[in-house]
């Protein structure tokens, strides 16, 4: 059976949750770190290792998405017991998991990459936060109000969360 909507909800809030407290402890501590080191230097704002540690921080979302590729499925949907489907019931292969992981976290991509396109060019990195927000907006509408509940990223991709124990 397919799962239902607050544990396909409580599943991908947990899986941005703990991608959030990754990239916290890894690169928003090298953020501070470097913040730091500039201001007891009084040096000038090191954009170069600002750019770098932007687009060193795409690994965290990269490292979820070969989490589901591998897997399956990701941590989230683990703990409440669910996993991804293909409309009959199998598990799919592991590109439609690659592209499925890489539109379920399509906000936290774009996310990052406004942050590296924001130290160049802020107009576009505006541009790429409002069509993330209105993807996010559309997959989440998509879900809430459609009969299935399946997101726009499931229906793209034939794909469907169900319960691990209808296997």
């Amino acid at each position: 059976p397919q799962a239902g909507r607050i544990p396909r909800l409580m599943a991908w809030l947990v899986d941005l949750a703990l991608l959030l407290a990754v990239y916290v402890m890894t690169f928003g501590l090298l953020h501070m770190v470097t913040a730091a080191f500039e201001m007891r230097a009084g040096v000038q704002r090191l954009s170069w290792i600002h750019f770098l540690i932007a687009v060193g921080s795409t690994l965290v979302p990269a490292a979820g998405m070969a989490l589901q590729t591998l897997w399956g499925t990701t941590p989230g949907k683990r703990m409440f017991q669910l996993r991804i489907a293909t409309p009959y019931g199998l598990d799919p292969p592991p590109r439609t998991l690659a592209a499925r992981s890489l539109a379920q976290f399509m906000p936290m991509w774009l996310l990052l990459i406004a942050g590296v396109v924001g130290a160049i060019a802020p107009p576009v990195a505006l541009i790429i936060l409002i069509s993330g927000f209105m993807f996010l907006a559309l997959d989440a509408a998509l879900a809430l109000f459609h009969p299935t509940g399946r997101s726009l990223h499931d229906w793209a991709l034939h794909t469907q969360v169900v319960l691990a124990s209808a296997k």
